[in-house]
């Protein structure tokens, strides 16, 4: 990294897995419907989510969706976003480590 302060640069290592392993970001994923009318969106939502085989909890005028991958999120953002708020938590399984 380069230090503007002290015009100075000093390096750092990561410790990244094999090359076998390839980590995925992975979480759940929320997606919520403006009003009563764009539920027949979260219920196209739940099926095709249990067709994935995710795990889904559904409310009245949201859906969680868990497991899903980073991939899957953009994805699902791409064909139900312009009638659903989609927010999406992902975290990487392991956690990189610096050091």
């Amino acid at each position: 990294m380069y230090d503007c302060q002290h015009d100075s640069y000093t390096g750092f290592s990561v410790n990244t897995p094999s090359p076998a392993f390839v980590p995925v970001l992975t979480g759940s994923l929320t997606a919520l419907a403006h009003d009563a009318s764009a539920s027949a969106n979260l219920d196209e939502l739940a099926v095709f989510a249990a067709g994935e085989g995710w795990s889904v909890s559904r409310q009245p005028l949201s859906l969680t969706i868990q497991g899903v991958s980073l991939q899957a999120a953009l994805q699902i953002n791409h064909r139900f976003g312009r009638h659903l708020v989609i927010s999406c938590a992902l975290r990487r399984e392991p956690p990189a480590t610096f050091g």
